[in-house]
């Protein structure tokens, strides 16, 4: 596939993302519309919109969009550091271990840690830096990471994860179990997003900022460790920064949004298709796209949800349309997955 100029796939994804914030201010469980919206622009809306538009529907569509950037720039660092096309921190486990740190957070009810940050995201990064420790040390093989590998102890790692969280929240009140398992399940209902929203969207650009400072390095990783070193990358250094700027950014979103699966491994395939694989493109680029992504995908979960009695997580749709693509994937990697190392 061809890939576009710079200045086009910038318009592109630009242009993407401001539809796609439209849209998904526009749409929802309510019946609101372009004329709303307008007389919100010029000062004449009602109170009710007023309220539906800057209090429900503002704080909701940010929070899609930041985690949908999280997420998707993640797996754009997973790829690149891991060299495996299917990495991204839902199938290596790395959203897993973010989840189960941000419920012992909830389970004990903590509200806040040290030096006043809030607990959740806390100990979601705690437990997705976790995740990536168990991951290097199960997933190398002679001293080199196997692709295969890494996929299995992804499976194997969100497997225990799932067994841990469901003994913690067995212990807890009903309410309280059904207020986890909601938000578990990847939800972009924004509940307590409003003191936490600012904190994570702070991670997520600032650790952005900084995969994209190592973005020659990244491009010369992904011909392998032995190149990089020859081309005088610190291939240790970088490692450990990356891995733990991506567990960062990955516990932060999921400390807000629990399980959403696949964003990380579909957005950055289609940049990469638009835009090539140099680095210095693809991280804003996929920052913006999946923002863009997200926003679209909980728009239309508000929109299905109108005639049900409740509304079905975002993660539902990720999982429709990243499943199929990752299984394709599957497919025309596998030779070099599998015994390609």
């Amino acid at each position: 596939m061809k890939t576009l100029r710079p200045p086009l796939a910038w318009t592109v994804c630009v242009s993407a993302l401001l539809i796609s914030f439209v849209i998904s201010f526009v749409f929802g469980s309510t019946d609101t519309g372009w004329r709303e919206l307008w007389s919100l622009v010029t000062g004449r809306a009602e109170p009710v919109t007023q309220e539906i538009f800057l209090h429900v529907r503002l704080p909701r569509v940010l929070l899609a969009a930041i985690v949908g950037a999280g997420l998707s720039v993640a797996g754009v660092a997973f790829q690149a550091l891991l060299r495996n096309p299917l990495a991204e921190p839902f199938l290596v486990g790395v959203s897993g271990g973010g989840v189960l740190g941000a419920t012992i957070a909830l389970s004990l009810g903590l509200e806040t840690t040290l030096l006043g940050l809030a607990a959740r995201p806390v100990f979601a990064f705690l437990g997705a830096l976790g995740s990536v420790a168990m991951i290097l040390w199960f997933a190398r093989v002679q001293g080199r990471l196997q692709n295969t590998t890494i996929l299995l102890t992804g499976v194997v790692l969100n497997a225990i994860y799932s067994a841990a969280i469901l003994f913690l929240t067995s212990f807890l009140p009903p309410a309280r179990f059904q207020a986890i398992l909601s938000w578990m399940r990847g939800t972009l209902v924004p509940r307590d997003a409003g003191s936490t929203l600012p904190l994570v969207a702070g991670l997520v650009i600032a650790g952005t900022l900084i995969l994209y400072q190592q973005a020659r390095s990244l491009d010369v990783v992904t011909f392998g460790e032995d190149s990089a070193r020859g081309l005088g990358v610190d291939t240790k250094r970088l490692r450990i920064l990356v891995l733990f700027v991506a567990s960062m950014i990955t516990g932060s979103v999921v400390a807000l949004s629990g399980l959403i699966g696949f964003v990380g491994l579909l957005v950055p395939h289609v940049v990469r298709g638009l835009c090539g694989p140099r680095h210095r493109l693809l991280l804003p680029l996929t920052f913006v796209s999946g923002a863009a992504f997200l926003m679209l995908a909980d728009t239309l979960v508000r929109v299905l949800s109108r005639p049900l009695t409740s509304e079905f997580p975002v993660s539902v749709v990720t999982a429709l349309v990243g499943g199929p693509f990752f299984l394709f994937l599957l497919r025309r990697e596998r030779r070099r997955i599998f015994w390609g190392g």
